[in-house]
């Protein structure tokens, strides 16, 4: 009788052990879901036409073109300006105005612009005076910052 009671208790300690494991499997693919869904979100989704159904502000989408082909705005579904292919952008911005970059990180004491690293450029941009071309480089980063933000953070 002992045997039995110490098998019965060997079973339901691994059905507790397994039902364990599965609550946890479950937990991290819901979390995994709900990130993934809710960063696909903020990416692009549809035309962004100021007046337009959710559109939220006023982005002149047609001053970003004429900068470069490679800066076509459109809209997350939220409504924000995002670039249409975010990492391109970037990359061609990053050197299509690396002399307005270069001026912004020596005058603040920056660490190197990236992806991710871009709070201190948007911040302290605008503050740049002046009309060589590299100051006027400089002026836009926080434009282009602030609509390619919206892809990756909810403002």
């Amino acid at each position: 009788m002992d045997s039995r009671r110490i098998e019965n208790m060997t079973k339901n300690r691994k059905l507790l052990i397994i039902s364990v494991l599965l609550c946890f499997v479950m937990i991290l693919a819901c979390i995994f879901f709900l990130q993934n869904n809710s960063s696909n979100k903020l990416l692009y989704s549809q035309e962004y036409v100021v007046g337009q159904g959710n559109i939220k502000g006023n982005v002149n989408i047609e001053s970003f073109l004429e900068r470069s082909e490679y800066f076509d705005i459109g809209a997350n579904s939220y409504g924000y300006a995002v670039f249409k292919e975010p990492n391109t952008a970037f990359a061609v911005f990053v050197e299509l105005y690396s002399d307005g970059i270069e001026l912004v990180q020596k005058e603040f004491n920056l660490g190197p612009l990236t992806e991710t690293n871009y709070d201190g450029y948007k911040q302290c941009a605008f503050l740049m005076a002046g009309d060589s071309e590299a100051e006027k480089q400089a002026r836009f980063i926080p434009e282009f910052l602030d609509i390619y933000e919206n892809s990756f953070t909810l403002s």
